[in-house]
């Protein structure tokens, strides 16, 4: 006889093969071949496999991100915003003023977020998180300056397109 072992929730934590009948509310007898897998939820007399949970990071190297993942419109424009953030003075990166300029017309707020953006992905090791919070102010700053659309809708399906790992016109 094997039994699946669940837990409050109804999932499978564990299978056991006995040649004795077992009376737990947590054990339930499997039929020959039922094919329950740890991580299988019981509810109702039935068992089912449980979607995936939505994954918490999906890590890229910045080559990926910045070269297979953007259009080379898109890294054009970032190639420009990176060189003026690297001209930034301590004047200027202190500056706190949301509507200050540089001389390009770019907000000092975006050329700051590029700036702290290209220096954590160094120090990360050429690599970034595609799902982390650091990276949506990276997003926020890059459409600010229409990186990635000029409507709403065309800025979230570019982003969410990104976060996917999915290379442009795949």
């Amino acid at each position: 006889m094997r039994y699946a072992q669940i837990n409050d929730a109804g999932i499978c934590v564990g299978l056991l093969d006995t040649p004795r009948s077992i009376d737990a509310a947590h054990m339930i007898l499997l039929a020959e071949g039922s094919g329950v897998v740890l991580g299988d939820q019981y509810a109702d007399g039935t068992w089912s496999t449980p979607e995936p949970p939505e994954p918490t990071e999906r890590w890229v190297s910045s080559y990926r991100f910045l070269f297979q993942l953007h259009t080379i419109e898109q890294q054009f424009i970032m190639s420009a915003v990176r060189a003026a953030a690297l001209s930034l003075t301590p004047a200027q990166f202190l500056n706190m003023d949301p509507e200050a300029t540089d001389a390009n017309g770019y907000p000092l707020t975006v050329l700051k977020v590029f700036s702290i953006a290209y220096d954590q992905m160094e120090r990360l090791g050429g690599r970034l998180d595609l799902l982390s919070a650091d990276l949506n102010t990276y997003f926020q700053a890059a459409s600010a300056i229409g990186l990635y659309g000029e409507t709403s809708e065309e800025i979230a399906a570019e982003i969410a397109r990104i976060k996917s790992d999915t290379r442009p016109g795949a």
